[in-house]
């Protein structure tokens, strides 16, 4: 079969055109072919292509093995993945980059291949799986048939008609710009999935949705970037026969604060970083680490555990930059005592919690920067080049002042951003990045930002790509971004922004924005006209309104507006006045999606979106009323608020307009609203 195969494509090709016809007409003019032992990479790649196609078109292309071709298929071959045949044209795709593809349409022939590996789970940024055929086909797609994906739903899969599909004579290679990719969208346990989801089932349906939406946005990784606090255990494996690898405080003690919970507690143990001792146990359980892991994580990760740093031992302290801040701070310059729970007041943590001042806070980022010298200097004699990874976080989140370091240092930069998202905001981040940037180290963008908003519609998208193309353009290598809630519908542009910019990060924020609203056809004015709405209402939040408003909204949990309870403050930003005009926006873009069928969908998805979010926010009044009052009216009208948006949840659950089982979860913990 494999040799009539080869004579009839001699024969096609022998009539070279000048572009594939795929589809004509609405059939088929083509078929697919993947390789026999095809990766399941390839494999989807094909699935896709077909499947696209076949929305677009209504031709159905069939995929066959390059081992089980039917000896007298016609029509136009579609090469996928590294087919044996590509030998003969001259393509080798261990040549190619790391999930590097090539597109190439020439005479009667398709051929995408890339440079592909099957490591783990497809689409799996931890496994550094490579996706350089896949990623070529949803580039076709996108270039040649004009393809959008703008939220997980189907609804969301912009497919424009077109009877006839052809690729005119091309060849493109292209990688991926970074490194890696991860928005932190892990699949939910059993034993959540049975706490916050009405159906188990809508669950798995979301999950496969939405990861499948993620992957189409080429979410993934050439080298695996997921570092993260690296000490943990660190406690419990050392701490009785090594305490001076921890840190001196002023308990007295090495180790865990005083009243520090046993067990999960001793994770966050903050290390006593400038002992050399420390340094090469590091280097020692690195060269340790088991074979499967060697290729997972190839640099050495220097996180410091989730906690600031707050050793006193005269070594680190001469370790610190000059600072006057230290002697008036009430930790370094008088002695205090410290217990667990008053950790952070050495230190501003980046998602909002209550304490000192930054101005009040000395910054500890030289002592970590000499710290991360030193363990480079002794890994580069006994493994040389491997690079360092550490963060920029708590009390050494601002860049160091006195050391320089160098681009052998990748730093994970987990700016302060968050909702309100300011002109301010922007500008200190940009400050703070070119700090990092300057004394030499390659970036890590590592912020918090899409844990704001909660199913709030909140605008953030045109400044986060601008911000994220800057980074870009000055030393980001790689995107960490936690973490992807799931709201659709109410945060659509955010979404859309959040994954255009990390497929190709050189986007214009205008035109990424504007191609969002053009999938939305007749009703394109309308609905960028709802958007910049609430991009005006975002806009209009300052740090100063902003901090009224946590403070007011206090929950059980702390500050309201953190990503563990945002909706919190939910009346505050989706007033009845806004919430009436934001309304009547869409309602326009109703009417004008109406004589189109796929536009009015994606309108009515925002519909879903807007209602959810006026039912939370009715239940937090309802919240509000109940424990200023404590009446059992006021408690019962609470339970009928909750019972109202519960129920309209349930009936959108399987949807995809919101991650239910994520916010009931937030909401639970946060709030303390009733699970489901």
């Amino acid at each position: 079969m494999k040799k009539s195969y080869l004579i009839v494509a001699a024969m096609l090709f022998s009539f070279a055109l000048s572009a594939v016809t795929l589809v004509k007409n609405g059939k088929a003019e083509s078929f697919i072919v993947i390789p026999e032992k095809a990766q399941p990479s390839v494999v989807i790649a094909a699935e896709e292509l077909a499947y696209h196609v076949k929305k677009a078109s209504g031709a159905v292309l069939p995929v066959y093995r390059e081992n089980a071709i039917p000896a007298k298929v016609a029509g136009n071959p579609v090469f996928l993945g590294d087919c044996k045949i590509l030998a003969g044209k001259g393509i080798d795709t261990s040549k190619l980059k790391p999930a590097e593809f090539l597109i190439r349409a020439k005479g009667n022939e398709l051929i995408i291949a890339g440079r592909d590996r099957d490591t783990g789970p497809v689409g799996s940024s931890w496994h550094s799986v490579w996706h350089g055929t896949l990623w070529g086909v949803y580039e076709l797609l996108e270039t040649e048939l004009g393809v959008r994906w703008i939220w997980a739903d189907e609804s969301g899969e912009v497919i424009p008609k077109n009877k006839t599909i052809v690729i005119k004579d091309k060849e493109l290679r292209a990688a991926p710009k970074l490194r890696f990719t991860d928005l932190t969208a892990r699949e939910p346990k059993p034993a959540f999935v049975k706490s916050y989801w009405t159906n188990p089932e809508n669950a798995k349906k979301f999950w496969e949705k939405q990861s499948r939406f993620l992957l189409r946005h080429r979410i993934g990784s050439v080298v695996n970037m997921n570092y993260s606090h690296e000490f943990g255990h660190w406690w419990r494996w050392y701490g009785k026969k090594h305490p001076e690898y921890f840190a001196l405080t002023n308990s007295g003690k090495r180790g865990p604060l005083p009243e520090t919970p046993k067990g999960w507690g001793e994770a966050f143990v903050d290390m006593c970083i400038s002992n050399p001792a420390f340094h090469q146990q590091i280097l020692t359980n690195w060269a340790r680490r088991p074979q499967r892991l060697k290729q997972l994580r190839p640099y050495i990760g220097l996180g410091l555990n989730d906690f600031p740093i707050m050793c006193i031992c005269k070594n680190c302290r001469a370790w610190d930059q000059k600072d006057h801040r230290f002697a008036k701070s009430p930790y370094w310059g008088k002695g205090k005592v410290l217990t667990f729970k008053e950790r952070w007041a050495v230190a501003k943590a980046a998602w909002g919690e209550e304490g000192t001042t930054a101005d009040d806070i000395p910054s500890l980022s030289d002592r970590h920067a000499r710290f991360l010298l030193a363990v480079q200097k002794l890994a580069n004699k006994q493994y040389p080049g491997v690079p360092i990874v550490a963060f920029a976080y708590a009390n050494y989140r601002k860049p160091p002042v006195e050391v320089k370091l160098n681009d052998g240092i990748i730093i994970l930069n987990t700016a302060a951003l968050f909702f309100p998202y300011t002109d301010k905001t922007s500008s200190e981040f940009r400050k703070e990045w070119m700090g990092w940037r300057k004394t030499g180290v390659l970036l890590h963008y590592r912020p918090n930002l899409l844990h704001a908003g909660g199913t709030l519609p909140v605008f953030y998208a045109r400044r986060f790509a601008d911000d994220f193309k800057f980074a870009y353009k000055n030393g980001m290598i790689s995107s960490q971004m936690d973490s992807f809630i799931g709201t659709f519908a109410n945060q659509a542009p955010n979404n859309y922004a959040v994954l255009r910019l990390h497929s190709d990060p050189e986007r214009d924020s205008g035109a990424v924005l504007d191609d969002f609203y053009r999938c939305f056809g007749p009703a394109y004015k309308e609905v960028k006209a709802y958007f910049s709405f609430w991009e005006k209402c975002s806009d209009a939040v300052t740090a100063e309104m902003w901090d009224v408003w946590q403070k007011r909204n206090r929950t059980a949990s702390g500050l309201g507006g953190t990503f563990k309870n945002f909706i919190a403050i939910g009346p505050e930003y989706l007033t009845p006045e806004v919430l009436k005009q934001g309304k009547a926006l869409l309602a326009k873009a109703v009417k004008a999606a109406s004589g189109d069928k796929e536009s009015a969908a994606r309108v009515a998805f925002l519909v879903k979106g807007l209602t959810e979010a006026e039912l939370a926010v009715e239940t937090r009044r309802a919240q509000i009323k109940m424990e200023k009052e404590k009446t059992p009216e006021a408690k019962a009208a609470f339970k009928a608020a909750w019972k109202k948006l519960n129920d309209y949840r349930i009936s959108i659950e399987g949807d995809c307009v919101i991650d239910t089982g994520k916010m009931r979860f937030r909401e639970n913990t946060g709030l303390r609203w009733p699970r489901k």
